[in-house]
């Protein structure tokens, strides 16, 4: 994926863990966006989606 854009839709986070860039979205909005690291420290959904499917 080196020097690409791509955009996934993942039913396990995990996935999402080598990502540059993420981009949470709920009911239309954004509302998170950041490196899988940077999101699980803001302990937002994303983290909470993290911690479902540990």
């Amino acid at each position: 994926m080196k020097n690409k854009t791509v955009i996934a839709i993942a039913h396990r986070v995990s996935t999402l863990k080598s990502m540059d860039r993420i981009i949470v979205i709920d009911k239309g909005k954004i509302i998170e966006e950041g490196t899988p690291s940077q999101l699980i420290d803001k302990k937002g959904e994303f983290q909470k989606l993290w911690n479902l499917q540990k």
